[in-house]
């Protein structure tokens, strides 16, 4: 009977009923890459000994993607070393060797979040409350209301800016753009020793600028072990043990924590503002085990496995890293050598992470929980939270649109800043088309200027439900001019500047940065033009804040416009939610529209396309220092001298207004146009006083110029101490700053405003 070619490859140890592990025969490389050569089947790998020569081999799971496997879990050998004993007599793995690739699966999840530090508030009220820093007194109760005195004077008293980037976070905010590195801790303890975990923690939280109970009993304990550790301390301080020497005792260590020495000074707190700090739950667990007896204690620490981590043995290591997803949240599985523990040891696997952000070409750890003892048991969620002033937000906003009745669906979720959730326009009430339009239809109000209008180039950034992936394969915006009863007036322009996102992907070694084009071939969507394809996250690690489209609107007449979202389906055919008229066109789909009606609230839209209305302009402000006035006698000359008794007056006519806006034309009743204010300001000499002539945010000299306030000569020449004293003549500037509304939905529109400053000379003469 012939041989069968190959290697013989023996388990030994394996019963006859007993499958073997999955496995197969790898080339590794100096840079760490693997190639799988051979599987094995029926006992042989089907390669021929000769072809190892050379070669560094490893034995290992046979997997579809040799990155996933766990190097713990390789058998590494050389293959001319092996070559002749494996050609000879096969290959006998022992069990304790083969046992390694048998590999089991662990998942991890969690959140990344930058928040303030869980302690600012109680820090912030000892800072404010406590007249001499380091002086003994009762602690408040936790969360009391913080004033704007308590944090001023805990910001004062940290001595630290960076600090200030923490205080002024009412809420945490979400963290993408970025990875996570995941580190698995190991620990086994032999015996759970309470005053050992006590000590730790309490070492831990001594970082923490807020006072820690000192580790005393609640009462007289039965069992006295825990505390021999502390008779030291008592002795040397020449108290004794009763219960009224460990009060005075827990009173002086409170009065001894250097809430100023050590957290205010010198370098503690200066570099608390970028530290990772142990999570709340430590804080409140340590109190929690100072009132147990030490049965209840080891019951405790068994319900709460991360708290091995700080008393037993432990090891740890890296096994992967994963990109931060939407929301900043994170799941990452890997395997590893199935682990045969005996029930009667104490072992437990617990988890560590440390999350990275680019900046430039530089990763930066905003957090780190290896370094600062943050762990999580297996299964728990894990919430990582840091206060480094450098962690960057999403930029996508901190939470999801209203998710109205649960039903699937796609919108506008906002343009440029996260937080546009752009409403005001009529209902939908028709394919393209709306409702008539209100005089302030298509404007918004943006960072406190209500109804600007929309300028330069806008941001489109969609909300697409992840589970419509496969039935949303493509999007299309289209853009119309709209008449005032919401008709659509000429033909639409498609939006079809390039849209590529910039993405995570993992080589050896790395994640690193690349960008795709989201833009489709007419080709492979039946010929439609202007067709992009839907980023999922599920298919691609993209990074946060990128749009789906960018409208520049200066391509465009000033007026309003009707922007419109047309869905395709895979291979482009036409889609439309479910609720739309069977007119309409595409094929019915579950899923709906969905438009903002509030800035927290969402409406359905059940046609076959989404509309919205935007009032676009890109015509600057028009500011204009026409005439400088003697006693309200225009003067336009390049240069002017003004002399003049006591109670001669001086004044600037000007003109400061927008075209366009709500109400226009020139008159009195135009107070709601697109210049947002002016400032009409004057300055005497070289650094000296200065004062405002004229404010206002209605427009002013659209029509005819405009005369400002009128001021005096005295006062204008006059003293203004402590630091300026009265002149009889001077130079002076006047100054004109006109402020337009416009705004793209992150940021006004500087390059539309007006500025403008004229010089004279003036000269009391009596």
């Amino acid at each position: 009977m012939a041989t069968r070619p190959g290697i013989e490859i023996r388990f030994v140890g394996l019963g006859s009923n007993e499958k073997a592990p999955p496995t197969a025969l790898y080339a590794l490389d100096a840079r760490g890459g693997m190639k799988k050569l051979a599987v094995v089947d029926n006992g042989r790998l089907g390669i021929d000994p000769g072809q190892l020569k050379g070669l560094q081999l490893a034995i290992g799971p046979d997997v579809p993607d040799p990155k996933v496997i766990d190097p713990e879990s390789l058998l590494r050998y050389r293959g001319d070393q092996v070559i002749d004993d494996w050609s000879k007599r096969g290959i006998l793995l022992p069990q304790d060797r083969w046992s390694l690739l048998i590999s089991e699966y662990l998942c991890v999840s969690g959140r990344v979040r930058k928040c303030r530090p869980w302690w600012y508030h109680r820090f912030a009220a000892q800072a404010a409350f406590q007249p001499k820093l380091g002086a003994a007194r009762t602690l408040s109760m936790r969360n009391p209301a913080l004033s704007a005195s308590a944090v001023l004077a805990a910001n004062k008293a940290l001595g630290n800016s960076a600090f200030d980037n923490i205080a002024v976070l009412r809420r945490c905010v979400p963290l993408c753009d970025g990875v996570v590195e995941v580190f698995e801790r190991h620990c086994c303890c032999t015996r759970f020793v309470y005053d050992d975990l006590i000590d730790r923690l309490r070492d831990i939280l001594d970082r923490i600028p807020i006072e820690i109970d000192w580790p005393f009993p609640p009462g007289p304990d039965p069992d006295p072990r825990p505390w021999e550790r502390l008779r030291p301390r008592v002795a040397d301080a020449g108290a004794a043990i009763g219960r009224g020497r460990i009060d005075a005792l827990r009173n002086a260590a409170a009065t001894r924590r250097p809430l100023a020495a050590r957290s205010i000074d010198g370098g503690g707190i200066k570099a608390a503002a970028g530290e990772t700090f142990v999570s709340e739950r430590i804080f409140d667990d340590y109190q929690a085990l100072l009132k147990l007896t030490p049965d209840a204690a080891e019951a405790y620490v068994r319900a709460r496995p991360y708290l091995t981590g700080y008393i037993c043995n432990c090891t740890t290591r890296k096994v992967g890293e994963v990109a931060i997803g939407p929301g900043g949240r994170f799941d990452f599985c890997y395997s590893r050598p199935l682990q045969f523990v005996s029930a009667q040891r104490n072992c437990f696997t617990t988890y560590a992470y440390r999350v990275k952000q680019q900046f430039g070409p530089f990763w930066i750890t905003v957090y780190d929980g290896v370094s600062g003892h943050d762990y999580f048991a297996q299964g728990e969620t894990a919430d990582l939270v840091t206060t480094n002033p450098q962690a960057r937000p999403c930029a996508d906003g901190p939470e999801q649109p209203d998710p109205g009745d649960g039903t699937a669906f796609v919108m506008l979720e906002h343009v440029t800043g996260a937080s546009t959730h752009h409403y005001n326009f009529p209902v939908q009430n028709g394919l393209s088309r709306v409702g008539p339009l209100a005089t302030d239809s298509g404007l918004y109000d943006f960072a406190g200027q209500t109804d600007a209008p929309w300028a330069t180039t806008l941001g489109l950034r969609l909300w697409v439900s992840p589970q419509l992936e496969g039935t949303v394969a493509y999007y299309r915006f289209k853009v119309v001019p709209v008449d005032d009863t919401g008709n659509p007036v000429g033909s639409p322009t498609t939006l079809d500047s390039p849209v590529s996102w910039s993405r995570y992907i993992v080589v050896p070694g790395d994640i690193v940065t690349t960008s795709t084009s989201l833009a489709a071939l007419p080709a492979d969507v039946g010929g439609e033009i202007g067709l992009f394809a839907v980023p999922y996250w599920s298919s691609m690690m993209w990074l946060s804040g990128q749009y789906h489209q960018v409208w520049d609107t200066t391509k465009f007449a000033d007026g309003r416009y009707m922007l419109t979202i047309e869905l395709f389906g895979p291979n482009g055919v036409r889609i439309k939610p479910g609720g739309a008229p069977a007119s309409d066109p595409g094929t019915a789909k579950p899923f709906q529209f969905r438009v903002w009606e509030a800035p927290d609230d969402t409406a359905n839209v059940p046609f076959a396309d989404c509309a919205h209305v935007f009032w676009i302009n890109n015509t600057p402000v028009v500011g204009d220092i026409v005439d400088l006035r003697k006693d309200s006698v225009a003067n336009a000359d390049e240069c002017q001298f003004m002399s003049g008794p006591v109670g001669t007056k001086f004044s600037v006519g000007f003109r400061a207004y927008h075209v366009g806006g709500v109400t226009t034309g020139g008159g009195p009743g135009d107070t709601n146009s697109f210049m947002a204010s002016y400032n009409l300001t004057w300055q005497r000499g070289l650094n000296g006083p200065s004062g405002l002539i004229e404010s206002g945010t209605a427009d002013q000299g659209e029509l005819v110029v405009e005369p400002s306030n009128q001021l005096n000569f005295e006062y204008l020449l006059g003293a203004f101490p402590p630091l300026h004293s009265a002149h009889t003549r001077c130079s002076f500037s006047v100054h004109l700053h006109v402020d337009a509304k416009h705004h793209n939905g992150g940021a006004f529109i500087d390059a539309y405003d007006y500025h403008e400053t004229a010089s004279f000379a003036l000269q009391l003469t009596s």
